[in-house]
Formats: C-alpha cells, sequence, structure tokens
C-alpha cells in the first residue's frame, strides 16, 4: 500500500533545490523526493552491515598483519 509522507517546515531553499535538481532530470519534484527516498531506503546502514557480518566465521588475519602486508607491498 502507499504511503504518504509530508515535511512541514521544509526550508525554501531545500525545497528550491529540489526542484531544480528534479527538472534537471526532467521529474517533478514528487517523483524525485520519492526516488530519493526508494534509493536511501534501499542503502544499509553501517550498523545493518556490521548485524549481517557479524556471523560470517572469522579469517584469522589481524588488522596488524593486513597494515603490515600493505607496508610490505608499498616497500616492495
Amino acid at each position: 500500500m502507499a504511503q504518504r509522507i509530508e515535511v512541514p517546515e521544509l526550508p525554501d531553499d531545500a525545497y528550491d533545490v529540489l526542484l531544480a535538481r528534479a527538472q534537471a532530470y526532467g521529474m517533478s519534484v514528487e517523483r524525485y523526493v520519492r526516488a530519493l527516498l526508494i534509493d536511501q531506503a534501499a542503502q544499509p546502514t553501517a550498523a545493518e552491515v556490521f548485524a549481517r557480518t557479524a556471523d560470517r566465521p572469522k579469517t584469522g588475519v589481524s588488522v596488524d598483519d593486513i597494515v603490515a602486508l600493505q607496508r610490505a607491498d608499498r616497500e616492495r
């Protein structure tokens, strides 16, 4: 079911930027903001990424090992 979102007290300058960007893409401001919201909702937060990776098996490679390998690679 489609949901409606109202944004009270949106500053005029913010609306003007959104409107200009929407027009640059040949879109209405509503369609442009909808696309922004859909895109934003599809991106995981850092907390979501960490939660997803928490259960993965450990590699046995420490941060110190990685740094040492990078330094050695640079020195070659």
